[in-house]
């Protein structure tokens, strides 16, 4: 978690609290309660009060004022499991990057790909113990009775706005394009399987969309 001044923004304006602990007396117990709820993407503490306010939201940063600091769980990572061979997004076999041997349980499959930023899901194999490691955008498992399918999930969504990207002290650098993409969703579809990915911007007359990878706080207007 990633903690800056002042109460909680989404992107776009202030971010609503969902959830709420009182009597926490430190910044690391608020952190440690917001952590332990899988909805939880920040918290705001108030010291003052002892009050640790959880929100279920996609968050920005801060907004400076006093009293008060903002906690944002930086990515929410989990994965999905489902029955069969894992399939990619337009719906083919998914390609195999790379594998691990000897691997005791999906829970251990799940570790490993947890541990490689390009890694987007897994196939597991029972049988064999083989937990094969994929890095393309993924659908789901095809239903096969072969093993399993793990679909790494951020819990994040891409909140629009308008004009360009903004980081806090200005203009946001394009680390990367994508071009021929038709649409926004298509947009934060990419953006949302790149685990670099913070944000995008997104030219309908041009059909790019342009990834972030440093932290956003909204649109220029």
């Amino acid at each position: 978690m990633s903690w800056d001044a002042g109460s909680c923004l989404k992107y776009g304006g202030s971010a609503v609290a969902d959830l709420e602990w009182t009597s926490i007396t430190s910044k690391g117990d608020c952190e440690t309660l917001c952590e332990a709820d899988s909805t939880c993407t920040g918290a705001s503490y108030d010291s003052s009060a002892d009050v640790c306010s959880g929100h279920t939201e996609a968050l920005s940063h801060g907004d400076g004022s006093s009293g008060l600091e903002c906690g944002v769980v930086d990515h929410l990572w989990q994965m999905s499991w489902g029955s069969g061979n894992c399939l990619s997004s337009s719906g083919s076999a998914a390609a195999v990057a790379y594998t691990w041997t000897a691997v005791g349980s999906k829970g251990d499959c799940e570790t490993l790909c947890s541990g490689q930023p390009d890694c987007t899901g897994a196939s597991y194999d029972s049988g064999t113990d083989i937990c094969s490691a994929h890095t393309e955008a993924l659908s789901n498992g095809d239903g096969s009775s072969t093993g399993d399918c793990g679909v790494v999930a951020y819990q994040w969504t891409i909140s629009w706005d308008s004009g360009w990207c903004v980081v806090n002290n200005g203009a946001a650098t394009v680390a990367y394009t994508w071009s021929t993409v038709t649409s926004k969703g298509d947009c934060e579809d990419l953006c949302m399987a790149d685990t670099s990915c913070q944000g995008a911007w997104y030219d309908s007359s041009t059909d790019v969309c342009s990834a972030y990878t440093e932290d956003l706080s909204f649109g220029d207007d």
